[in-house]
């Protein structure tokens, strides 16, 4: 089930922080796109923290919270050769976002676009997807929007004309 939720300023401490909701609401391992500033915006619980960045994909547009979350690391194969010849590199596993309509694959922590090269190790393309700033105290998740140089993510996230709808299934 996806959700699709506005954020409201809530006044405290964290006055520059928009609030989205109790770490309770969005169990580990769950996704809910959110709309702050009218910028749509995909916050994931995982078990290594709290991440967000642009709900719809820097490539075409696609709904980012339908897409499923992978790790990536080098093909199996490669790993063990590595091992077998007693060179093991660094582990590349990552979590990314898969796009439902085209396979991009983003990191969640840097919003770098992944595509495996021809030896089939995965290589970076750069900043593609928009990430934001969670914070989480006493129980609370706050997202802050980033700025900066203009990623292709943006051209699409204020768009009046895509806008990700609730799925209900």
């Amino acid at each position: 089930m996806y959700f699709f939720f506005f954020i409201s300023s809530k006044s405290q401490s964290f006055s520059h922080f928009l609030f989205f909701s109790q770490t309770s609401d969005l169990p580990v391992l769950h996704s809910r796109c959110v709309l702050v500033h009218d910028r749509q915006v995909l916050l994931f619980h995982r078990a290594n923290g709290w991440f967000a960045m642009d709900g719809i994909c820097y490539h075409m547009g696609g709904p980012l919270v339908k897409g499923s979350v992978v790790d990536i690391e080098e093909p199996m194969h490669f790993r063990r050769a590595a091992e077998i010849l007693g060179v093991v590199g660094p582990k590349s596993g990552r979590e990314v976002v898969v796009c439902p309509w085209h396979a991009y694959r983003i990191t969640l922590d840097t919003g770098e676009g992944m595509t495996m090269d021809t030896n089939s190790h995965w290589k970076s393309k750069g900043p593609r997807q928009r990430t934001h700033k969670v914070t989480v105290k006493d129980g609370e998740v706050f997202v802050t929007l980033t700025s900066g140089k203009f990623l292709p993510s943006d051209e699409y996230c204020n768009r009046k004309d895509i806008r990700i709808e609730e799925d209900t299934t």
